[in-house]
């Protein structure tokens, strides 16, 4: 077995991977995640501000505003995207 490279996601990784989605499952995994790991807010948006989201960025931005929200106080979440010219 020494040839087993075992990796997983950091806690700010779940959080942000599961407000993509944000079914109540996610929602209860977010939240003990933030709870389990006393991530902060600032650590979760930062991370949020890196991710490219596959699906409907705007979507993505909503769910983790919303997340953020939910947990550390509204408006906690603004993400700042480059505008097409």
């Amino acid at each position: 077995m020494k040839n087993i490279d075992l990796r997983a996601l950091a806690a700010a990784d779940i959080v942000v991977t599961k407000a993509g989605r944000r079914d109540q499952r996610d929602i209860d995994d977010i939240e003990a995640c933030i709870r389990k790991f006393k991530l902060t807010r600032n650590s979760i948006v930062r991370r949020g501000k890196q991710v490219e989201y596959v699906g409907n960025q705007d979507v993505f931005d909503y769910n983790l505003e919303s997340v953020t929200a939910r947990f550390f106080g509204k408006g906690a979440y603004k993400k700042k995207r480059k505008k097409s010219p």
